[in-house]
């Protein structure tokens, strides 16, 4: 939740962030709808609890939700009144990339009155996972069935650890089971001559092999600059790493948009929009062999305290990745690289020298793209 947390915390230091956000919504906004019980929450638990069984369409004066559209029909700014004692009103300012939607929540118009800022990733238009940090720090995943959600599998960060609990719904949208997940089970010994050593090589095989794979399904015939093997910084398994590509189109145009971060902005790889997609993770997360070798390895990486085993093998992965001949694979730029990164980006530069040939980083240096 390191990006997450970061977004949070410069929302609640800059006092204008609120009048910012809500300018930049109500801008977009073609059309407004007001509800009394709403047919479309960012929040699918919060949903399902409250609004499933009572979809009612209100009056402009007296509806408890106010909602904004923009021209595409997506829900940019709610409205909705907190408490009939204060008559107050939340916000919630929502914004778009792809698959993909940030949020801010605020309780009041002040700059103290941040709740929690959110992602979510859409399937189909559904939201299937949602992470908040804030007053409220958890990650849900939501599966659905028939149009309903049919379980919310939630991990709530409190005290020392998280309470992990997944609940079951019916079609109306009636808890059928609630179980409670905290407890670890008992994982099985790793068998005999399983090592770091022995893992490490099957996962460059097969890791290459799934990569390769995965891109060639994707069937770009847009350039691609760059391969990012995306991995947890923040004591999560690190392995299997998340796929990133980036598309020299998005790369051009960051950079003409400027700013100071805008070559930075370009080797992070949750700025792409081909990163963590459904179709590159079902080629990765369906081999049942590197999903194996790599449980093994996040063992035996807890077991030893130690990670650098696992960036030393994803740098070597993307050195291998930087230097394949992707003819008829992908259409590739005359600077691309593969490289790993940390998802906070603090490992970026060190691993670009480990990974990337020195003419290319010194190309991209030429060109202030790094």
């Amino acid at each position: 939740m390191g990006k997450l947390f970061k977004l949070w915390e410069a929302q609640r230091k800059d006092k204008k962030a609120f009048g910012r956000l809500r300018e930049h919504c109500e801008s977009k906004i073609v059309v407004w709808r007001h509800w009394d019980f709403p047919d479309w929450y960012w929040d699918p638990e919060h949903f399902v609890k409250y609004f499933a069984r009572f979809v009612e369409r209100g009056s402009k004066k007296t509806a408890r939700y106010h909602f904004g559209y923009d021209a595409k029909g997506r829900v940019v700014l709610i409205r909705s009144l907190r408490s009939l004692v204060s008559g107050g009103f939340g916000y919630v300012f929502l914004s778009y990339d792809g698959d993909q939607i940030i949020g801010s929540k605020y309780l009041n118009e002040e700059s103290d009155g941040l709740y929690c800022v959110f992602e979510a990733k859409m399937v189909d238009g559904r939201i299937v996972r949602l992470e908040q940090s804030g007053f409220c720090t958890d990650l849900m995943l939501i599966e659905w069935g028939d149009g309903k959600v049919s379980k919310i599998r939630k991990d709530d960060q409190v005290g020392l650890g998280p309470i992990v609990t997944e609940t079951t719904y019916d079609r109306n949208g009636k808890v059928i089971s609630e179980a409670d997940l905290s407890e670890i089970e008992e994982e099985p010994p790793i068998p005999k001559g399983v090592t770091l050593k022995s893992q490490g090589e099957e996962i460059r095989k097969r890791l290459v092999q799934a990569v390769v794979k995965a891109v060639t399904k994707l069937k770009l015939k847009k350039p691609v600059y760059c391969l990012a093997l995306n991995y947890d910084c923040e004591g999560n398994p690190i392995m299997p790493p998340m796929l990133g590509v980036g598309l020299d189109s998005e790369r051009q145009a960051r950079l003409k948009k400027g700013g100071k971060d805008a070559k930075l902005d370009i080797w992070e790889p949750e700025q792409m929009s081909l990163f963590a997609k459904e179709k590159t993770d079902e080629v990765i997360f369906n081999d049942k062999k590197l999903q194996q070798a790599c449980d093994h390895y996040n063992r035996l990486l807890e077991k030893k305290g130690d990670n650098a085993p696992a960036h030393k093998l994803l740098n070597e992965i993307a050195a291998e990745l930087c230097r394949m001949n992707w003819k008829g694979k992908l259409n590739t730029t005359d600077n691309f690289i593969a490289y790993a990164v940390d998802t906070d980006l603090a490992d970026l530069q060190k691993n670009l020298r480990q990974s990337v040939p020195a003419d290319r980083l010194k190309g991209l240096r030429a060109a202030k793209m790094l």
